[in-house]
């Protein structure tokens, strides 16, 4: 007589699509999905994602320790897509939920889990990504189906109509999870009167939990002979966001000086320091190495290749550049080579900081201060809304001397950071099983 397999108990992920190009998206997916699979092995997980062609999916990259399959759901023009926002909401308001089949999907789903990309709750993006995240969180809230929002960063909100959609939608969940204080204390302004400590709580960030993968192929070997060859090996992240701006984030991000200023001179001051080398990561590029560079303006694989032909590097073989279709924990890996790290983007922060290499950052907005201090290093934050160019560049460079009194200080602080990791998936497993 053959034997059934119990069926696994399916949850949706919004927010952490695996085709976006961007590793910090990623890198909250596959932390997600691993911490699952580490609190209970009766779990599935259904992706929510834009449909595209990908080389690896999550599980592949986790060597298949859970299930994990994908479902095309987000805002689109095209309404005769099953994927699209607007038919799941025009389906649901006619009552033909059963006949569309993303719907009948999500109707199977026990939760639907949601992390924004980690800080894309907020409106200084854009209204159009502002629209797209909320879209994702009312599919749950439509179909009558527990949303619970993971750690991530809440606001800041521009447009007061913007915060009290957000408010609206914060209210609507069955739990709540901030990634640090700061952001904690929105969520409980957001909850007012509903606030609920047994269902509202802050946390840290789950990258601080993705697993690391050394990469099998020759650029691995190249990148251990090169950092073997540095007296101090120098990890920098540069975002393309910030350096292919045309105002270089004065305009849309208020900083007081060019982003690409500061980014140039810090280069050329690490390379004047005799015995450094610099590793130069990006965070969001192309997925495959076939593939073209999908993040657009916003790649910082393009960015780096273009400041090291703005900068003039007398002896080139003291900079690499890490191949742009490494996924979060192959980068994570290369970040882990590094004697201090220096990035933007906030993902590439985290896989320094949870594997105690000192790291400095270079903020943009309000959430990298927050999950810094979440880890005890708060003062690496350096922010180009409130110094100019020189100051920042000096700043980080007191940040690269100081690297062995952060190295310190990490290790202090990352055993709490993951025993509260810990205790976040025990917490989100409950509420996953709530009846």
């Amino acid at each position: 007589m053959s034997v059934v397999a119990p069926q696994k108990t399916c949850v949706g992920l919004l927010g952490a699509a695996p085709d976006t190009g961007n590793r910090g998206v990623s890198a909250l997916g596959l932390s997600l999905c691993n911490g699952l699979s580490e609190v209970s092995s009766e779990y599935s997980v259904t992706v929510f994602d834009y449909g595209c062609e990908i080389h690896e999916t999550y599980s592949d990259q986790l060597g298949g320790k859970i299930s994990v399959d994908r479902l095309p759901c987000y805002r689109t023009r095209r309404i005769f897509s099953p994927a699209s926002h607007a038919q799941i909401a025009l389906a649901t308001m006619l009552g033909m939920g059963r006949f569309q089949p993303t719907i009948k999907k999500i109707r199977g789903m026990q939760a639907l889990l949601d992390v924004s990309g980690g800080d894309s709750f907020s409106d200084i993006y854009g209204q159009y990504r502002f629209d797209s995240i909320v879209g994702d969180k009312m599919v749950a809230i439509s179909q009558g189906k527990p949303l619970i929002l993971l750690p991530q960063t809440y606001g800041p909100f521009i447009s007061e109509k913007n915060r009290q959609t957000a408010s609206r939608v914060v209210r609507s969940a069955r739990a709540v999870w901030a990634r640090d204080e700061r952001s904690y204390a929105i969520v409980r302004d957001l909850l007012g009167d509903q606030f609920d400590p047994e269902r509202h709580k802050a946390t840290v960030d789950m990258a601080f939990g993705l697993p690391v993968a050394a990469p099998d192929d020759s650029i691995a070997n190249e990148i251990r002979e090169f950092a073997s060859q540095a007296e101090v090996l120098v990890g920098l992240n540069v975002s393309g966001l910030l350096y292919r701006s045309p105002s270089g984030g004065i305009e849309d991000f208020n900083f007081k000086s060019n982003y690409r200023d500061i980014i140039q001179e810090l280069l050329k001051r690490l390379l004047a320091e005799p015995n450094v080398r610099v590793l130069l990561v990006g965070h969001v590029g192309p997925n495959q190495p076939t593939e073209l560079d999908a993040a657009g303006l916003e790649s910082d694989m393009t960015a780096t290749r273009e400041l090291l032909e703005t900068v003039k590097i007398d002896d080139p073989s003291r900079t690499l550049s890490v191949p742009s279709h490494w996924n979060a924990m192959q980068l994570k890996w290369a970040i882990g080579q590094c004697d201090w790290f220096c990035g933007t983007r906030m993902h590439s922060c985290i896989a320094g900081l949870s594997q105690g290499v000192p790291t400095g950052a270079v903020a943009y907005s309000d959430k990298t201060i927050g999950v810094f201090e979440t880890a005890g290093v708060g003062d690496s934050v350096i922010d180009p809304r409130v110094d100019d160019a020189e100051t920042v560049v000096d700043k980080l460079l007191t940040s690269f001397q100081q690297r062995s009194v952060t190295k310190e200080t990490l290790g202090q602080w990352l055993p709490v950071v993951k025993g509260r990791l810990k205790d976040f998936f025990e917490h989100l497993k409950a509420q996953i099983d709530r009846p």
